[in-house]
């Protein structure tokens, strides 16, 4: 042992004197004693306490074997050993008198009787939200419960267009040209984020949309052909281009090619569109006359005829009906099926026509004419002769050149080539135009054309500066 540790155990001592240290292995003799026999009889007196004894032990496990399993037999002994409260039973700690209410139902029927109490209980309160078992299953898997938890906050989205002012962004221009020509037609792609703008240069270009870039794909120039219409068909495989010649070119986006076709009695192809269901398109002729060509085959099925000269047409959305706007400022309606007319309108207030289009919720139609009047009209009221407008749009005092529906038909753009930076959006739900759009842009120029993309997050405005300006539309978040 160290000398500084003995001297301490010495001080400790309190005598001074040495004490010699027990050796360990004795006191570790000395603190486990040997299993004597008092010690034997001292632990079967208490295991006769704690089991009642070697015979009343195994009889108890013999009853154990007999009950259910996972039963507690109430005549088992609880171990606990004989005592006046072991025998007697507990009382309960509350007592709830619903509990003992006393029927006279036979026990057989008692399933019976709960079915209909239940049923009964439901047709007087209504089922319990906590009962419905499919609602809370669709509860439980629905994320807006738990973005309501740990922090979130549900946001309640706007599912109409406000109707006070119109939220959009000037976005990078989706296209800028020389100035020596002017855009005659912009179209988004029915299935992708692609736009086409075309002009009298005779060049057709492609962008991809993202409002930031907008960078050109392809470029194609057709020669000595001045471009005044093109069109995608429905299912966005083709590009149909014309002018005031008596043919047209099909480009397939596919393999990049074009075909020139000339068609049997069509003269020229200036103004004409695409049906919805992408089987047929409508051309406006001469004389009153409207031919249909089939959009695969590019064959004529058939053509039609109206009082005065068609200036517009467009189909319904279910490309059963065809509307021609004419310069008499009449309506027709065809039957597709019947292929002859169903009814002739007068547009209010019309001299001259010059656009149409129809709502994709067919509800609406809306007419253009070049006394810079747009007319809004249910189309449950067209089946008079002379139906009233819903509204006559006047914010334009000149010739309106197009009229075009959104997606969603809560809004109608409408636009005049006539005076720089003359552009509207109309907002159906209210009746009224948006204010504050368009902001003074001197880019602008001359309207020519105007279109909404399919989810009219984007609309394109293209000018007779060979300008195409990109607005983002942010209450639509799809492209």
């Amino acid at each position: 042992m160290p000398k500084n540790m003995r001297k301490r155990k010495l001080e400790e001592s309190g005598d001074g004197k040495k004490k010699r240290a027990v050796p360990k292995k004795e006191y570790v003799q000395e603190k486990f004693k040997p299993f004597t026999a008092e010690m034997q009889a001292e632990e079967e007196h208490l295991s006769n306490i704690l089991f009642g004894g070697e015979t009343n032990f195994l009889q108890s496990l013999e009853e154990a074997e007999n009950e259910t399993p996972g039963m507690l037999s109430p005549s088992m002994d609880s171990g606990v050993g004989d005592s006046e409260e072991s025998d007697k039973e507990r009382a309960a700690a509350w007592m709830d008198e619903e509990d003992f209410i006393e029927t006279d139902i036979p026990n057989e029927a008692s399933t019976k009787t709960k079915k209909s109490l239940k049923q009964k209980f439901v047709e007087v309160v209504g089922q319990p939200s906590w009962a419905d078992v499919e609602k809370r299953r669709h509860d439980d898997d629905s994320d807006d419960d738990i973005l309501q938890t740990c922090g979130f906050i549900k946001k309640n989205a706007k599912l109409h267009l406000p109707s006070n002012l119109l939220d959009f962004k000037v976005s990078k221009p989706l296209h800028r040209g020389k100035s020596n020509s002017y855009i005659t037609s912009v179209e988004f792609h029915p299935t992708s984020s692609v736009a086409m703008v075309a002009g009298v240069n005779g060049i057709v270009h492609l962008y991809t949309v993202d409002g930031k870039k907008n960078e050109m794909i392809h470029t194609t120039q057709f020669k000595d052909y001045k471009v005044f219409c093109s069109r995608f068909t429905s299912n966005g495989s083709e590009l149909i281009v014309g002018n005031n010649m008596n043919y047209c070119y099909a480009f397939d986006l596919m393999s990049m090619k074009t075909n020139k076709i000339a068609i049997n009695g069509v003269t020229h192809f200036k103004k004409f569109v695409v049906s919805p269901d992408g089987k047929c398109m409508a051309i406006c002729g001469n004389s009153g006359a409207v031919h249909v060509v089939n959009t695969h085959t590019k064959e004529k099925m058939f053509s039609l005829q109206q009082n005065s000269k068609a200036t517009a047409l467009a189909f319904n959305p279910q490309s059963n009906m065809l509307f021609g706007h004419g310069e008499n400022g009449e309506v027709t309606v065809w039957d597709m099926g019947m292929r002859r007319v169903k009814h002739v309108w007068t547009d209010e207030g019309c001299l001259q026509g010059t656009c149409i289009d129809i709502s994709p919720s067919g509800q609406f139609v809306a007419t253009g004419s070049a006394q810079g009047v747009v007319n809004v009209y249910d189309t449950e009221s067209l089946t008079k002769k002379y139906p009233v407008p819903v509204k006559s749009i006047m914010n334009l005092k000149t010739e309106i050149w197009n009229v075009q529906f959104n997606h969603s038909s809560e809004m109608l753009s409408l636009y005049s080539s006539e005076i720089q930076n003359t552009v509207k959006i109309f907002h159906l739900g209210s009746k009224t135009v948006f204010s504050n759009f368009p902001q003074l842009n001197p880019g602008l120029n001359k309207v020519r054309v105007a279109a909404f993309s399919p989810g009219s997050g984007y609309l394109a405005v293209g000018s007779m500066n060979n300008l195409v300006s990109l607005y983002r539309l942010n209450h639509y978040k799809s492209y």
